[in-house]
């Protein structure tokens, strides 16, 4: 594996994956959970089913606009605090 989630993010991150993808294992979005979490990372890690790779995207990009939309207040400004980050893992 590599060093690509190696980072403590300042804001909360979301990963998604599929269990059914059969171009990135299940395994490579646990080591990219596990990486900012030794960092004392917000993390989180949920699986959107059985799909492909690309379908993988179709169904957490909703999840991904509702992190984002739960995250603003009033006029569309942070609220209360810093902006919440999405790392979409497609696969």
């Amino acid at each position: 594996m590599d060093t690509t989630c190696d980072w403590r993010p300042a804001v909360p991150v979301r990963l998604f994956h599929a269990r059914g993808d059969k171009d990135v294992s299940f395994t490579n979005s646990l080591y990219c959970q596990r990486q900012p979490a030794s960092h004392g990372a917000d993390q989180q890690l949920s699986d959107v089913g059985q799909f492909d790779h690309s379908t993988t995207v179709l169904k957490a990009l909703p999840q991904v606009v509702r992190e984002f939309g739960s995250s603003r207040g009033a006029g569309g400004h942070a609220a209360g605090g810093p902006e919440r980050a999405e790392l979409l893992t497609a696969g």
